[in-house]
């Protein structure tokens, strides 16, 4: 399946019926894209002026630190948005990069498109906002979960709502996510298969 077909899927999972001239006007507005594992996405030291949406493969936000390990702030897998709107909206540096995992692909549009449709689209633009409330109610799960110093508890918030992470990703990248060593989530997993 293309990355195409997979966010027109996506699109319909989300009750819009698209008409043909609507639909193809989109897809003269968006682009496929790939990036292979350990590429920059985005980079923190620009100016935000996509979005992307995922159909296969895992990225994930972190900040790059001038010293030791950088910390990801969340993970992005398929069927979700990812961008930095709020560089975008202030024309100014993005506080993230964004990193491919794993090998990514999905389709890309403009900031100025997503920004167009989003604000005054019909159907088009009813999906872009349900997809930005979906975002906005996961990034409130994330943030809960990591308020919560408990590696625990962050665990099973990746085994729960995003198991390809779990299946896909590198313990040293969920460490990174979750706060803590590659070591020490090495002892966590052992101690938790022991007690199971």
């Amino acid at each position: 399946m293309t990355a195409i077909s997979s966010f027109e899927d996506d699109i319909l999972s989300h009750s819009i019926q698209l008409k043909s001239f609507e639909w193809n006007e989109i897809k003269s507005k968006i682009s496929e894209f790939s990036f292979t594992k350990k590429s920059v996405i985005f980079n923190q030291h620009f100016i935000c002026d996509k979005v992307f949406f995922i159909s296969g493969g895992i990225a994930a936000s972190e900040q790059i630190m001038a010293e030791g390990v950088s910390p990801i702030a969340r993970f992005f897998s398929r069927g979700q948005f990812c961008s930095n709107i709020t560089s975008a909206l202030t024309k100014e540096y993005a506080n993230d990069t964004l990193i491919a995992i794993t090998d990514v692909s999905g389709v890309s549009m403009s900031i100025n498109f997503f920004l167009e449709e989003y604000y005054r689209g019909n159907a088009f633009g009813e999906y872009l906002r349900k997809k930005i409330l979906e975002t906005l109610l996961f990034d409130k799960e994330i943030i809960c979960t990591k308020t919560l110093l408990n590696t625990e508890y962050r665990y099973r918030f990746l085994e729960e709502r995003q198991q390809d992470v779990i299946r896909c990703v590198q313990d040293k990248d969920i460490a990174r996510f979750i706060g803590i060593t590659p070591q020490g989530l090495c002892r966590f997993l052992k101690y938790r298969y022991q007690k199971s």
